[in-house]
C-alpha cells in the first residue's frame, strides 16, 4: 500500500514539473518577442517615415538631384541600427538570465574548450 502511495505521489509532481519548465519557456519567449518589439520599433517608424515622404524623394531623384534627409531621419536612422545591435546582445543576456539550461550547457562549452587549450604542448623538434 505505501509504494502505491509512493508512486501516485511521484506521477502528481511530474506533470506540475513540466508545466512549471513550459510556463518558463512562455515566459522566455514573451521576454523575447516584447525586448524584439521594442528594440526593432524603432526602424518601423523610420520606415513607416520614409514611406510617407516617398514622393518627395522620387521627386528629388527623378530632377537629378539628392534627398537629403532630415535630422530626424538621420538619428532614427542611427538609433535603429543601434537597436537592431543590441537586439542580438540583449538576446544572449536574457537567455543567460532566464535559461538555467542554457547557462549550463555554455558552462560546460566553456570548460571543454579551456581544458583542451590548456592540455596542448608546445614542442620545438
Amino acid at each position: 500500500m505505501r509504494k502505491l502511495y509512493q508512486h501516485q505521489n511521484t506521477m502528481s509532481v511530474r506533470p506540475r514539473r513540466r508545466h512549471a519548465g513550459e510556463f518558463r519557456m512562455a515566459q522566455l519567449c514573451i521576454v523575447l518577442v516584447l525586448v524584439f518589439l521594442v528594440m526593432n520599433s524603432p526602424r518601423l517608424a523610420i520606415g513607416t517615415y520614409e514611406v510617407i515622404k516617398l514622393d518627395k524623394i522620387m521627386s528629388c531623384f527623378s530632377q537629378g538631384e539628392y534627398y537629403m534627409p532630415s535630422t530626424f531621419q538621420w538619428v532614427m536612422d542611427t538609433i535603429s541600427q543601434y537597436a537592431a545591435v543590441l537586439n542580438c546582445t540583449l538576446n544572449f543576456v536574457i537567455y543567460c538570465l532566464m535559461g538555467s539550461k542554457f547557462r549550463n550547457a555554455l558552462r560546460e562549452t566553456l570548460r571543454f574548450k579551456s581544458a583542451q587549450s590548456n592540455n596542448r604542448e608546445c614542442t620545438i623538434c
